[in-house]
């Protein structure tokens, strides 16, 4: 029976992966396609996948194929290699022939749209609801400010200093942004439960939050205000939004996600966070089988996180990537004729070298946390 319980977890593990790649990759090529038909540009193959093909249907000008190896995919453009022999009638439809403009559209409209996938995603998340944290005390640390001022666990924290509160994360703001300041907690607290009633009484607490350091989502330390409660788990509620309202937040929570990934990169490459966090396939595959279990809704916003992710990682100006091709576009505009094409195919080649160096260290890292 265990070995049947741990095949199914496996199995609902790559699925989980196998889903993800697979959105992934289908929004993001599917960006590139249809920017490039809506300029009149040929699309010769849509593949999701590399090497060998597995299955192959041709529609029109265009070959739709699945391939073997899941890690990826693309869009093969009529013209986009610029020593490729043309007729005059595939001219028209080249990509090397395009405006500089067009090819910096088609080849932003990857990243673009698993930009626009996250939105869709958080929107869809905030429209059916979110779990939010109620202000239930579930535990008071001995000796720190809170139970020094009286606070009991199943105190319900209403107001501090008379501005109401209904979710743990703007109890938790306040208190960070106040060392050593004295604050007015407005408690409810239950004196008398029983199956037919539920009395409870306002206190009035002044606590002051004592001065400490914490380390940030990043490992860097910060000075915070602190009162020594925690979270009642069980005090939650599910928070839904109209549509309107949901979309908003949607793109809110994409910019979010998206400052704060551009934020860690750049502290990754300060040597702030350790390098050994770098992660690849083999990480993104334990964390999928571990949304996944979690539910669909964690599973979603996981979906969510990593197309941004995509998305910032295939936008840097890196030569083979999204934003190799929009820097070339960008220089040309800028000086009005083509990028020197042996310049060109020299940072190619440093491009991939990056890349194979890139992906070989993210495989070290996953080998090595496995083999703790």
């Amino acid at each position: 029976m265990e070995q049947l319980m741990d095949f199914f977890g496996y199995a609902r593990t790559g699925v989980a992966m196998f889903f993800l790649l697979g959105i992934l990759i289908f929004i993001h090529e599917l960006g590139h396609f249809l920017v490039a038909r809506r300029n009149g540009i040929g699309v010769e193959v849509f593949a999701l996948g590399f090497g060998h093909t597995l299955y192959s249907k041709k529609v029109g000008e265009t070959e739709y194929k699945l391939c073997a190896f899941p890690l990826g995919g693309y869009v093969k453009l009529t013209g986009e290699d610029p020593d490729e022999e043309l007729t005059e009638e595939e001219k028209k439809a080249s990509f090397c022939m395009a405006s500089p403009f067009t090819r910096l559209s088609v080849a932003f409209a990857g990243p673009l749209f698993n930009f626009l996938l996250a939105w869709f995603v958080f929107s869809f998340v905030y429209m059916l609801g979110v779990p939010v944290p109620g202000t239930t005390v579930g535990n008071v640390i001995e000796g720190k400010a809170a139970e020094k001022a009286g606070i009991l666990k199943g105190d319900k924290v209403i107001a501090i200093n008379n501005k109401k509160i209904t979710e743990w994360d703007e109890l938790t703001a306040i208190v960070h942004k106040s060392p050593e300041t004295p604050l007015n907690f407005q408690i409810e607290r239950v004196v008398e439960a029983s199956a037919q009633r539920e009395d409870s009484k306002l206190l009035e607490f002044t606590i002051t939050p004592h001065s400490s350091k914490i380390k940030n989502v990043f490992g860097e330390t910060e000075k915070v205000g602190l009162i020594g409660i925690q979270l009642d788990p069980s005090d939650y509620t599910t928070k839904s939004h109209n549509p309107i309202m949901a979309v908003y937040m949607g793109i809110e929570k994409t910019i979010y996600i998206t400052q704060m990934t551009l934020v860690g990169i750049g502290k990754l490459i300060e040597g702030i966070i350790p390098k050994e966090t770098v992660g690849g396939p083999i990480m993104i595959l334990q964390m999928a089988g571990q949304q996944a279990e979690a539910g669909i809704m964690p599973y979603a916003v996981f979906i969510a996180f990593i197309s941004i992710n995509l998305a910032i990682i295939n936008l840097f100006p890196i030569p083979v990537l999204d934003g190799g091709h929009i820097m070339f576009s960008l220089i040309e505009m800028i000086i009005g004729k083509p990028v020197n094409k042996k310049f060109m195919d020299y940072s190619m080649r440093v491009g991939v070298a990056f890349l194979v160096t890139l992906m070989c260290f993210a495989f070290y890292n996953d080998i090595m946390r496995l083999m703790k």
